[in-house]
């Protein structure tokens, strides 16, 4: 049973920039970490390819873990099912895909576990988190889920829930001691989990990122000419930016031959496709353009066709069904593909084994580099594994 509350838009786009979190938490495999540039590398997206080598053979090899895929198998051990919960789903705000499409797996997730689930959107005006944990409490709920919003935006009500022993648990967003760079405490009861075991979620920004410069390197025989967009006033795009740099610079005849710096006031005011087109028309021996994210392409599309340009390599960034849609039209050529679905079951987990007590677990979800050809005109995207499966036999469901 779901039931619907506290609808009403607020203008501003805000959670546009929501999913690269999610970047910053899934890395590569743990077991190929060492070698093939995933978590837990110290050297990955941070030294050069020596000169001697050949950097499309470099390059493909760091690539390879994310063309198969970096997703784990999902946690196959656990708590059985907290019976007859009841939680609020706050969601970033329904009138966006990156927001919806999450809350949707948390929501069909709550109703496969047997939990009550009370939709509440904030609307993009992100203090209404605080509210909705306030109704929550005072509804009696056993707890909730926050999809994309981040700590600092409802500090009060959190410190509230935390009094109260309310548990409040995040998807695709950063607690306070992350937001604030440590001068602040976490205040989450937990984060959904996807970083490897002994993994670094920065790190794991870093390599998400290098591994779309390893791309472009092995697409363009080594001769990346690269446009790289970065977003400086958001933690999380900061270090996507920094990473595909570094990926680049693992190719000493590859450059980033402009990085064109954006706000989320440019994203707001319109500035943004002028600052995408202009970067193009100025660097005509640019040969590809670095997205961070996915609502960045979208916003910047107008750009792009203003540019007259179309002989570009348009990088993308994590998959949505528009993204996968832009991709088999041709507008952009890759796509760091995720299983949406997966991440809300992984949320009701999360929640589950907080609410019994036991200790939170990676959650196994990944990504997987693909193309028009991999995804053969499909807008949807299904993991390697058949996670509600096993989920329910966790939950003993």
């Amino acid at each position: 049973m779901t039931r619907s509350a506290g609808r009403g838009w607020w203008r501003y786009l805000w959670a546009l920039l929501a999913l690269a979190a999610l970047a910053v938490g899934c890395s590569a495999p743990e077991d190929d970490a060492e070698d093939a540039g995933g978590a837990g590398s110290e050297t990955t997206s941070d030294s050069s390819t020596p000169a001697d080598a050949d950097p499309v053979a470099a390059a493909s090899e760091r690539l390879a873990p994310w063309i198969e895929g970096t997703s784990r198998p999902p946690p196959d051990d656990g708590p059985p099912a907290v019976g007859d919960a009841e939680i609020y789903v706050v969601s970033c705000g329904q009138l966006l895909e990156s927001c919806s499409v999450l809350v949707d797996g948390v929501m069909e997730g709550a109703e496969a576990i047997g939990w009550d689930a009370t939709l509440f959107d904030t609307g993009l005006d992100f203090t209404k988190a605080g509210d909705a944990v306030r109704q929550a409490m005072a509804a009696g709920a056993d707890g909730a889920i926050v999809v994309g919003v981040d700590c600092q935006h409802f500090t009060g009500a959190l410190d509230e829930a935390q009094a109260a022993d309310f548990p409040v648990i995040v998807l695709n967003g950063f607690d306070c001691d992350v937001t604030s760079e440590g001068a602040e405490p976490a205040r989450f009861a937990a984060q959904v989990d996807f970083t490897p075991e002994g993994g670094d979620p920065v790190q794991g920004a870093y390599d998400f990122a290098s591994a779309k410069a390893d791309w472009a390197i092995v697409e363009t025989d080594a001769n990346l000419q690269v446009i790289n967009l970065v977003q400086d006033d958001l933690l999380a795009m900061t270090l996507l930016g920094e990473g595909f740099q570094m990926g680049v610079d693992q190719c000493g005849s590859c450059e980033v031959v402009d990085t064109v710096s954006f706000s989320t006031t440019d994203l707001l005011d319109g500035t943004f496709p002028q600052k995408v087109a202009t970067a193009i028309v100025q660097h005509p021996e640019a040969n590809a353009v670095n997205f961070p994210y996915s609502a960045a392409i979208s916003l910047g599309l107008a750009g792009l066709a203003d540019a007259g340009r179309d002989d570009l390599l348009v990088l993308g960034a994590e998959g949505f069904p528009s993204q996968y849609e832009l991709l088999a039209d041709g507008t952009i050529d890759m796509v760091m593909a995720f299983d949406t679905a997966w991440t809300g079951w992984a949320a009701i987990d999360t929640l589950n084994r907080v609410l019994d007590g036991a200790e939170t677990v990676d959650e196994g979800v990944g990504y997987q580099l693909v193309t028009a050809e991999d995804m053969a005109g499909a807008t949807d995207y299904e993991g390697p594994f058949d996670y509600r499966a096993v989920y329910s036999g966790v939950w003993g469901i």
